[in-house]
C-alpha cells in the first residue's frame, strides 16, 4: 500500500479537472498544526466541514502543497507520509511510501520501522486515514517570567555585591521537524484539528524550566548589571541545549529562533536600595569634593569662556616695567638715559 506520483509542484490548469475531486488542505491558518484531509468537493459544505470524513481508499487522489505534510494512518500506524508538493494516487496495492520533501531523512529509520512488514489487502474492513500535518514554521510567540529572577551583581569600585532581580520576555519560533513523533503526541485527543494553543504554554514553561539555572550560571561571573545584556548569547545557547532533544521526542518539534529581551529590567524596590547605598557612599566629604572638581572640569571643557574668565592672568591688572641700569623714568612716563 502506498503512493503513487502523479505530478509535482502545484496542480495546473490543464489537471484541474481530472483531480476535481481530489483531498487536499487550504492554506493552514497560522496557529492550526494538523486537520483531517477533506475531499476539495466537501470543503463548502457546512455538514461536512462539521463533520470531517478523511476515509480513503484505493484510487484517491491527494493534492498536497507547500509546507504541508500528508499521513496515512492505518489501524493507528502511520503508513504513509508525503512532504513533497504535487499529486499523489493512494494504491493499496503498492509498496509504502515516503516522499520526504523539506522534512528531510534525520527521522526515516523510525519510519521505516513503523512500516517494516506491513502488508494490508484492501476488503470490507479496510479503514485508512488522511491528516495533513502544518510544516511550516510558527513565529512570534512571546514568554515570559512571571516572577523576577535573583541576580547578583558586582560593583567594582565599592568592592562589593548587590542582590538584585531581573524579569526576561522574549519571542520563540517552532516547527514540526518529526510529524510521526508529532502525531503520535496528538493522535490521543485529536478530534477535528489541533492548534498550537494546546502545547504552547507546556514549551513556555520549558523555556523558563531551562532559563533559570542558565541565569544562575552568568549570575556567578561576577558581573555588574549593566554587562548582563553582552552573556544573552550564553544564557539562549544553554536553553537551546536544554529543550532541542526534548521537544524532539516528546513533540517532533525544533526549536529554530529564541530571543531575549533587550533591556534587563531591576524590580524597584532593588533599584532604591541600590541608590540608597550610593547616596551613602556619595555623601563622604571627600566623595563630594571630587565631584564637585569633576562637575567644573567638565564645565570648563565645555565651554572655553569659562576656562578663560578661571584664567591665572587677569588683563586689566597694570604691569610692572623693568627698567635697564642706565635708564631713569620720568613722571611724564618717559624713559631717559642717565
Amino acid at each position: 500500500m502506498g503512493l503513487i506520483k502523479a505530478f509535482s509542484g502545484e496542480m495546473s490548469n490543464t489537471l484541474s479537472s481530472q483531480w476535481r475531486d481530489c483531498y487536499e488542505c487550504g492554506e493552514f491558518p497560522t496557529s492550526v498544526l494538523i486537520v483531517k484531509g477533506q475531499k476539495s468537493s466537501d470543503r463548502h459544505r457546512i455538514s461536512a466541514r462539521i463533520n470531517v470524513d478523511n476515509s480513503i481508499s484505493s484510487g484517491s487522489k491527494i493534492v498536497v502543497k507547500n509546507g504541508q505534510c500528508a499521513i496515512i494512518v492505518c489501524n493507528g500506524m502511520i503508513t504513509e507520509l508525503c512532504a513533497e508538493p504535487g499529486g499523489y494516487t493512494f494504491d493499496t496495492y503498492a509498496s509504502p511510501s515516503a516522499f520526504l520533501g523539506i522534512v528531510g531523512i534525520s527521522f526515516l529509520w523510525s519510519f521505516k520501522e513503523n512500516v517494516m512488514g506491513f502488508r494490508y489487502d484492501e476488503h470490507p474492513g479496510f479503514s485508512a486515514y488522511l491528516y495533513f500535518i502544518n510544516l511550516s514554521e510558527l513565529y512570534n510567540n512571546r514568554f515570559a517570567t512571571e516572577q523576577p529572577l535573583s541576580f547578583r551583581t558586582f560593583y567594582y569600585e565599592y568592592n562589593r555585591s548587590f542582590e538584585d532581580q531581573i524579569s526576561y520576555e522574549g519571542l520563540f519560533s517552532y516547527k514540526i521537524a518529526d510529524p510521526i513523533s508529532f502525531y503520535q503526541y496528538v493522535s490521543e485527543n485529536f478530534k477535528e484539528r489541533t492548534s498550537s494553543t494546546s502545547i504552547n504554554s507546556e514549551m513556555k514553561n520549558d523555556i523558563l524550566k531551562a532559563l533559570v539555572p542558565a541565569v544562575e550560571r552568568v549570575s556567578d561571573m561576577g558581573l555588574t548589571w549593566d554587562q548582563v545584556g553582552l552573556h544573552r548569547k550564553e544564557i539562549k545557547f544553554a536553553i537551546l541545549e536544554e529543550v532541542r532533544e526534548s521537544w524532539l521526542i516528546k513533540w517532533g518539534m525544533e526549536l529554530t529562533y529564541l530571543s531575549l529581551s533587550e533591556s534587563i529590567i531591576l524590580s524597584e524596590e532593588h533599584k532604591k536600595t541600590i541608590n540608597d547605598k550610593k547616596s551613602k557612599i556619595y555623601s563622604n566629604p571627600q566623595f563630594e569634593m571630587a565631584r564637585m572638581i569633576e562637575d567644573v572640569l567638565r564645565d570648563m571643557e565645555n565651554d572655553p569662556s569659562i576656562s578663560k574668565s578661571h584664567s591665572m592672568t587677569d588683563d586689566s591688572t597694570p604691569k610692572t616695567e623693568k627698567l635697564k641700569p642706565n635708564e631713569w623714568k620720568c613722571s611724564c612716563g618717559k624713559i631717559n638715559d642717565r
